[in-house]
């Protein structure tokens, strides 16, 4: 059995090389020839990975919100990663390759951190209402919390936060009485057009007697169409007769 050993690293990846247990080389891209039996190859992928959570948050006034939350996650700088925890070195063989990943439940971490931070900040009414895009917020905290770990975060993507609890009941029974609120108004505000309409039509017949008569005139005067059918079996065609009323 020969010494040396040939290591192939793909696109999208990076080869982190392990003597004797300690980091000694990130390699790019490329064909290697490896030597000695104590050194270990492990392969990471620098592309986006996609993640997800699911947790929950308190208001500022302290009312219990659940939202869930998807992101990708990418690695820029392997050896910054590497030092600050974001990366997974449990040997997972994948074939003859032994790969890293990063690690999830550190980002997940920082993510439910910078969540808390924004909805902390914000009333329940606030956020229930709120029509700017809050998760601006989170994604810029996110970026804060990430930017020295070597790793890259985007492409977040937060549901609306849904109240638990007796908060759900209460919050469903607040939109039911604010939609019966509006649809009452909007009935309302009908009303009262139809009523303008009937008093400015009564101020003018008042003011015009006319108007009264030739209203009549033109309700006397209605066309009638009589259909009659003429020819018997299939030769048979409608033909029509207008006439006036009246």
């Amino acid at each position: 059995m020969g010494l040396f050993k040939t290591t192939i690293v793909y696109e999208g990846t990076v080869g982190l090389q392990f003597d004797d247990g300690k980091l000694t080389a990130i390699q790019p891209p490329g064909k290697y020839r490896q030597f000695g039996h104590r050194r270990q190859i492990f392969f990471l992928a620098t592309t986006r990975t996609p993640g997800s959570i699911q947790a929950s948050a308190l208001t500022k006034d302290g009312a219990q919100v659940q939202y869930s939350a998807s992101f990708w996650l990418s690695v820029r700088d392997p050896q910054l990663a590497l030092d600050g925890g974001w990366i997974d070195l449990n040997s997972v063989v994948q074939g003859y390759s032994t790969v890293a990943a990063p690690n999830y439940s550190t980002a997940t971490t920082y993510l439910t951190q910078a969540i808390d931070h924004v909805i902390s900040a914000m009333s329940f009414e606030e956020l229930m209402t709120s029509e700017s895009d809050w998760t601006d917020g989170v994604e810029m905290k996110m970026q804060t919390l990430i930017a020295p770990t070597g790793m890259g975060f985007d492409s977040l993507l937060i549901s609306k936060p849904q109240p638990t609890g007796s908060i759900r009941t209460a919050y469903a029974d607040l939109l039911k009485s604010q939609l019966e609120a509006k649809s009452a108004m909007e009935r309302a505000r009908n009303e009262a057009a139809l009523n303008r309409s009937l008093l400015n039509t009564a101020r003018l017949m008042k003011e015009h007697p006319g108007l009264m008569e030739l209203r009549l005139l033109m309700q006397s005067q209605k066309p009638r169409i009589n259909f009659v059918m003429s020819g018997s079996g299939s030769n048979a065609a409608p033909t029509s007769d207008i006439s006036q009323e009246g």
